[in-house]
């Protein structure tokens, strides 16, 4: 199964298009002041180290990925020892260091026997890079395209699959919560706006919830010790008979449309906590009069080796 997908190098010249990522919107939507700061004026976002639920998400998600490109072509099977040990020195050089690095591994080697046990298909790409073009011009007349990275693709007995991966410890993934998640919609729509044919989709759900008691850990069940024991892996799928992705589609681009081509507007939070961004000093600034130096004031605080711009690629996250 051979997919003809856009690449960076089809855009042409950086200069004359933007992107717009799953991660991108969930700024917008959480904060329109804050993509303004990022994406208009160039001010970087504080670089931090995730914790908690949200780092166990990140160490699993980069088990999957190493699993599935050893994979690709090839149905999911258990790991030997040695396949055991190069990923856990793969991952080990980034999350080593991590409280729970090796209670995650072991949960992902209980996923992999998983797998092998559930999976009928056969991957075919893992992290795969996808653009596509949204028919939108900026307002100074750049091209605007979509852009995020998709998990996994397989071919289940000749049919294409969406894999979309999500961890939680507390929250559970279910049908109903797919619909309120923009990413795993938008990873869709970037196949089917160039033309390709999803046959459906799936989330592979992980609960990574690790008690505190050894005693109550297990690497196939949650709930140990309590009424509520349940399995740590689960599969949600989804047909397209079951989604409107043209309802999905038309409320992306009529957001698009207010970030990049209409006239520019762009509220404020104005709140004590304003957690949903690093630019929360932005408020004091402009309360205080500083509002033609903030801008200029923001970008020498936060464009430091502590901060980055950030760029419309995906972040791994643990949603």
């Amino acid at each position: 199964m051979k997919l003809n997908l856009l690449t960076r190098e089809d855009l042409g010249n950086p200069e004359t298009y933007v992107t717009v990522s799953p991660s991108q919107m969930a700024m917008w939507y959480r904060c329109r002041y804050a993509w303004k700061l990022s994406k208009i004026d160039g001010v970087g976002q504080e670089n931090y180290r995730e914790s908690g639920a949200a780092n166990k998400g990140l160490i699993f998600h980069a088990f999957m990925d190493w699993l599935h490109k050893h994979c690709i072509g090839r149905p999911i099977s258990r790991l030997s020892p040695s396949g055991q040990m190069k990923a856990l020195e793969h991952v080990q050089l980034t999350y080593g260091a991590d409280a729970d690095f090796y209670k995650v591994f072991t949960i992902f080697l209980a996923y992999v026997d998983w797998a092998a046990e559930n999976e009928e298909g056969v991957p075919i790409a893992s992290e795969i890079e996808a653009f596509a073009n949204t028919g939108l011009v900026t307002r100074d007349g750049r091209k605007i395209f979509l852009h995020g990275f998709i998990d996994l693709l397989m071919d289940v007995f000749g049919k294409l699959i969406l894999i979309d991966h999500k961890s939680h410890t507390n929250q559970p993934w279910t049908k109903s919560r797919l619909f309120y998640d923009h990413q795993f919609m938008f990873y869709w729509l970037l196949l089917e706006l160039q033309g390709v044919q999803v046959d459906g989709a799936y989330v592979n759900a992980v609960n990574l919830f690790i008690p505190a008691d050894e005693k109550k850990f297990d690497m196939r069940l949650v709930g140990i010790g309590s009424k509520n024991i349940r399995p740590r892996f689960e599969r949600i799928p989804l047909g397209p008979h079951e989604v409107n992705l043209q309802f999905y589609l038309d409320e992306f681009l009529r957001n698009i449309k207010q970030m990049w081509c209409d006239e520019a507007v762009y509220p404020m939070r104005l709140s004590s906590d304003c957690q949903y961004c690093t630019f929360r000093d932005h408020i004091e600034l402009d309360a205080t009069g500083n509002e033609s130096a903030s801008i200029a004031t923001l970008k020498v605080r936060h464009n430091t080796k502590d901060f980055e711009l950030i760029d419309d690629t995906d972040e791994l996250e643990a949603s």
